[in-house]
């Protein structure tokens, strides 16, 4: 058997894609924080993720490793990797990485 190691993990977009990449990388066992800015999608990413693991009939706890955040910094801060989910517009995202790049240095790793 594979030792595991867990790791804090970053989302930026809560939307279709963020939502299903944050519920499998929680799923494998890692702690995951998710950016979304828009007040509506982040208080339905709760309902969205439980419908996963009841579609799936996973252990309801894994969600406990996910939480949601409205501040880019603090989810990404101390994370290993961060995945970009954001809408497809250019301006966003690089807005987004201008800010990545502000919140979350190159470790020298």
């Amino acid at each position: 058997m594979r030792d595991r190691t867990e790791l804090k993990i970053g989302v930026v977009g809560g939307g279709l894609m963020g939502h299903g990449i944050a519920y499998l990388l929680a799923a494998a066992g890692h702690q995951v924080a998710v950016f979304e800015p828009a007040a509506d999608i982040r208080a339905s990413l709760a309902a969205r993720l439980r419908a996963i693991v009841d579609l799936l009939d996973d252990d309801p706890a894994l969600l406990q490793r996910i939480a949601a955040h409205d501040v880019l910094a603090p989810a990404v801060q101390g994370a290993a990797f961060v995945f970009e989910a954001a809408p497809e517009k250019l301006p966003l995202k690089q807005q987004i990485f201008a800010e990545l790049e502000r919140s979350q240095p190159p470790s020298s790793a």
